[in-house]
């Protein structure tokens, strides 16, 4: 039977670490996976995962950590964040003098989001993009079933006081129909709500 231990035979083989393609000299010692950590982080070489890996069984997490330079402190966890608003294309029926008309009529009260001039038409385009953003980004809901057209629907949305003309925050309403089997809103009605 064999008593030798495991260092003294010179044909062992080293256990596998980042100097594997360095030549040793012969008295050297077979390196511990601790002696490859130490050299490594003092040459500023990479370490072998399984080296990481024995050291981690053998003294644990913490001293694994405290070796990386790092704290036993999970990292916080950075998550990306994306929002992604789906663009619905918004008839705002322009062309449609009674329904703009009726929208932009003062009980609306639009004058809390944008400055109104005397040309109604130029007034209807300041406030198309209040719309269009609550439609895309404001909470819908369906006004009973779907008829040949198409749903019909209610946008609403909170604005922050910083992007209303008063500095208070405020909500806008918009009705209409989301147009069958299209991504297609068209505008029946909207308003800043005032109650």
């Amino acid at each position: 039977m064999n008593n030798q231990r495991v260092g003294d035979n010179k044909d062992a083989k080293r256990p596998p670490d980042f100097y594997a393609n360095e030549p040793t000299p012969d008295n050297e010692a077979p390196q511990t996976d601790f002696d490859v950590l130490s050299k490594g982080f003092a040459a500023n070489r990479p370490i072998s995962p399984q080296s990481v890996l024995n050291i981690q069984r053998t003294l644990g997490n913490q001293a694994v950590l405290r070796m990386l330079g790092k704290t036993s402190q999970p990292a916080p966890i950075q998550r990306k964040i994306s929002a992604v608003i789906m663009r619905t294309t918004v008839d705002f029926l322009e062309e449609d003098v009674d329904r703009r008309s009726h929208t932009m009529a003062g009980k609306h009260a639009w004058d809390r989001f944008v400055v109104l001039v005397v040309d109604e038409a130029a007034n209807y385009k300041l406030v198309q993009p209040f719309l269009q953003q609550t439609v895309d980004t404001g909470t819908g809901k369906n006004l009973g079933r779907p008829n040949v057209v198409g749903q019909p629907m209610e946008f609403t949305k909170l604005f922050p006081g910083a992007q209303t003309k008063t500095g208070n925050p405020e909500t806008i309403a918009v009705k209409g129909i989301k147009l069958a089997g299209q991504d297609v809103f068209k505008v029946g009605d909207a308003w800043v709500v005032t109650r």
